[in-house]
């Protein structure tokens, strides 16, 4: 809930604003939605702990399927506690990621982000990913994309 309410700057910080917008967001819903997909295979929810075991930071990944039956890779959500970033837990979530997709070798690798996260927009530039498309609603948020397989060999 963190996550959400922290990278999406329109929520202003508030779980109220969040539950008008998102009707999952309660503790409860989420928790529910994260327990039921913890057990599938296509899942995968990567941790970072502090030496005292505390969560600092997450990502959630997803193999998922186009409508044509085509393979990608998807990243739901990522987050860092502010205090523990710029030590590069980011970048091993990421090739943690990364480790995991390719045992299934994607079509692709895709990921949202808000307009604003350009921390998070580095991160995944830094790691072969490009803007693929832009939109305003429902907030303002960058589409990005990083080919794989047969298609990332063949371009430039």
């Amino acid at each position: 809930m963190r996550t959400v309410l922290s990278t999406i700057p329109e929520l202003e910080n508030s779980p109220d604003k969040a539950r008008a917008v998102l009707p999952n967001f309660t503790f409860d819903q989420m928790m529910a939605m994260f327990r039921a997909d913890l057990v599938r295979p296509t899942h995968r929810f990567l941790v970072a702990v502090d030496a005292d075991g505390r969560l600092v930071g997450h990502s959630m990944i997803f193999r998922k399927q186009t409508p044509e039956g085509e393979t990608f890779g998807y990243f739901f959500t990522r987050f860092v506690l502010p205090e523990h970033r710029r030590r590069g837990l980011g970048s091993r979530l990421m090739a943690e990621a990364m480790a995991w997709f390719a045992e299934d070798e994607p079509a692709f690798l895709l990921a949202h982000t808000h307009a604003t996260n350009t921390p998070l927009q580095r991160l995944f530039a830094a790691h072969g990913f490009q803007v693929v498309a832009r939109s305003e609603e429902p907030w303002p948020h960058l589409t990005l994309r990083r080919e794989w397989g047969p298609a990332a060999a063949q371009s430039p």
